[in-house]
């Protein structure tokens, strides 16, 4: 995959995410306050939960604007391949 082309559809997720958020109502939770405090150790932090319970919304205000999320479900990322990483 060429890197301009991961690049489209990473910014294509981002915009799609940012859609989302504001078009969905999103409850922000009292356990986002203690996420975060457990984020400063050096432990890792695992989020668990049933099917569409919101873990991946919950992920994402945990995250905030700077961090990095890819969907490898995204059809559009179906020829990356684990070796096209080393050219990143």
């Amino acid at each position: 995959m060429q890197v301009e082309e991961l690049k489209r559809v990473l910014v294509s997720q981002r915009e799609e995410r940012m859609e989302f958020i504001e078009r969905e109502r999103i409850i922000q939770r009292d356990t986002e306050k203690n996420a975060k405090s457990a984020m400063a150790s050096p432990n890792v932090l695992a989020i668990l939960g049933v099917r569409r319970s919101g873990k991946s919304v919950f992920s994402w205000s945990l995250a905030g604007d700077n961090a990095l999320y890819v969907n490898f479900f995204d059809e559009r990322l179906s020829a990356f391949r684990s070796d096209d990483f080393g050219g990143f």
